[in-house]
């Protein structure tokens, strides 16, 4: 959760419009063995975005530099892409073979 509120104050310096940490929180807090943590929204009002918006946000979002101090691990969405087809136990032997894909 550390690294949660880290990337959450980050993305607030570069003016990201996500969920924030509110500033008097200093960190995650640990409450009978269970980490708390605490958060504002940005938004005036109470609603989803479009389909559109929600394409911009992650468009602006991956575009941005991450600082190196944050730690972020590399992610690779479709790394496991390939191996999933294996453990479908209900699809048949043939259309999980490679040459089906």
């Amino acid at each position: 959760m550390e690294r949660a509120v880290a990337v959450a104050r980050w993305l607030k310096t570069v003016d990201f419009p996500a969920t924030r940490v509110p500033a008097d929180i200093a960190r995650p807090i640990v409450v009978r063995g269970l980490v708390v943590t605490f958060w504002e929204s940005v938004q005036e009002r109470e609603g989803y975005a479009t389909v559109g918006e929600l394409a911009d946000l992650l468009r602006r979002l991956h575009w941005l530099e991450e600082p190196k101090s944050l730690g972020l691990p590399y992610f690779e969405p479709m790394a496991k892409l390939s191996a999933s087809p294996n453990g479908l136990h209900a699809v048949s032997e043939e259309d999980r073979s490679p040459s089906r894909r």
